[in-house]
């Protein structure tokens, strides 16, 4: 696994929304406040503190359940309001750096969180069974940390903790952890070997639609052809003969454009992203059929409504390997 290099900060903990989402401030960032998606962590959904929310039965897809509640109480006895945390990204670039480049769908950061004694919050949620090792967005980094997350997990399941013992806690299997895992591992899988490539070829730039964002931005701009590493959504029509696919990110909107959608070559990539790439029926529980999601992209960029997008008229734009530059 590449990218041993880490960036550290410390942070001030404001409030625990959840067993993987934190409020904090940052003091080497002018104290200013962050929303923390944490790496590795998916715990289930609980009961905002607002009694407003108490009858609601599901968030963002994913069920509310017994267990969502006490990962976030077993979350706040960890990382108590006032307490001091140490954020670590998976990279070694400039902090003010890493606060752009490590940010999820909703603009949260991404990143491990060390607690106060020195700790891995992660290992210890997992280790406890609150939470299943999350490599949906790629195994944790270094190649240490994704060890010891695979251990605690697979000690969880084998002592029967949290979710491993759904009776105990949920009364019914309210996510299906045994069908989401094998597709996370997929997952993870292809965003390893562009991990690797891209290190093992710094020369050649591709991009990631995710750290990579303001790049694209500035190419789409220019006009420029680029390889774009990115996560497939879905396929939206556009009029009579036009489409588009999303991806991954709400705050850091890239599309691919498919300009004739009736011709051969666009009857083509839509054959290919369906049996390829787009996941089919996921709810945030269960996968009915699940593609990889992620591929390289290559082609011209354009801006449209100011949001980067690149050109496919081609299935062989869409690629599970580099493009050959």
């Amino acid at each position: 696994m590449p990218q041993e290099a880490q960036t550290k900060t410390a942070a001030i903990v404001v409030t625990v929304t959840d067993g993987d989402t934190i409020k904090v401030t940052l003091p080497d960032a002018d104290g200013r406040s962050e929303i923390l998606r944490i790496l590795a962590l998916d715990t289930e959904e609980c009961h905002n503190d607002d009694d407003t929310r108490r009858k609601a039965t599901h968030k963002g897809g994913k069920p509310i359940t017994n267990l969502g509640n006490k990962a976030k109480e077993r979350a706040r006895d960890l990382l108590r309001n006032g307490d001091t945390a140490t954020l670590i990204f998976p990279d070694g670039s400039p902090l003010d750096e890493a606060l752009v480049r490590h940010r999820g769908n909703h603009g949260r950061l991404l990143c491990y969180v060390e607690l106060e004694d020195g700790r891995d919050f992660q290992e210890i949620m997992i280790r406890e069974g609150w939470s299943p090792y999350m490599s949906k967005y790629g195994y944790a980094q270094p190649a240490k940390r994704h060890f010891s997350y695979i251990r605690a997990e697979a000690l969880a399941q084998a002592e029967g903790r949290g979710i491993w013992s759904y009776p105990v806690f949920n009364s019914e299997r309210f996510r299906r952890y045994e069908r989401l895992l094998p597709w996370w591992h997929l997952r993870a899988s292809v965003i390893e070997t562009f991990r690797e490539h891209k290190n093992l070829n710094p020369e050649k730039k591709i991009l990631n639609s995710r750290t990579d964002y303001e790049d694209i931005c500035k190419k789409a701009q220019l006009g420029e052809d680029a390889a774009v590493f990115t996560e497939l959504r879905y396929v939206a029509l556009l009029g009579s003969d036009k489409a588009i696919v999303t991806t991954g990110s709400d705050k850091q909107p890239f599309k691919l454009f498919i300009p004739d959608l009736y011709s051969w070559e666009g009857q083509k990539i839509l054959r290919l992203l369906e049996h390829r790439y787009l996941t089919i029926g996921y709810d945030g529980s269960t996968v009915e059929k699940g593609g990889t999601n992620y591929a390289y992209t290559n082609g011209p960029l354009k801006l449209y409504n100011d949001e980067p997008e690149i050109t496919i008229t081609q299935a062989s734009q869409i690629t599970d390997a580099p493009p050959q530059q």
